[in-house]
């Protein structure tokens, strides 16, 4: 799994992704998604990201120590389709919960951006998804 890090004067700041499923299940997602990418249109730009196959957020969490997070920043978010989060899931909100679990400190509240059924961000979303990491950037750079 690979993260985005923020490192200004000192803070690092970890942006982990919603999670991979298990390997077990990848089998049956990747069958889907062949079915999906044989489907699409070949001008679309859907593409399987390279890193999909790799460790997902469970496995990185997993192969932490126990407070692996004490004094290290952290910020979790997720990309969903625009509808309840009952029927989408939030996995932000898992992410900051686990993340509290192995005591990080969480800057923000996690976020949802939102994606259309091709999964590129909705109008505006870029541009909101900027705003949260300007909030991020200067929440990390804030004395404690």
């Amino acid at each position: 799994m690979t993260d985005g890090a923020f490192n200004e004067q000192g803070a690092e700041v970890r942006f982990l992704p919603a999670p991979v499923p298990t390997p077990e299940r990848m089998t049956a997602v990747l069958a889907q998604v062949r079915k999906v990418l044989a489907a699409v249109d070949e001008d679309d730009d859907l593409e399987l990201d390279p890193d999909a196959l790799g460790d997902g957020l469970r496995e990185w969490f997993d192969r932490l120590g126990d407070d692996a997070g004490s004094g290290r920043l952290a910020a979790a978010f997720d990309t969903r389709v625009h509808a309840s989060p009952l029927l989408t899931g939030q996995a932000s909100k898992g992410i900051a919960k686990r993340l509290r679990k192995d005591a990080f400190e969480l800057l923000v509240d996690g976020e949802s951006f939102f994606v259309d059924k091709s999964n590129h961000l909705e109008a505006g979303e870029a541009d909101r998804a900027t705003a949260w990491g300007r909030t991020v950037a200067d929440a990390a750079q804030s004395p404690r």
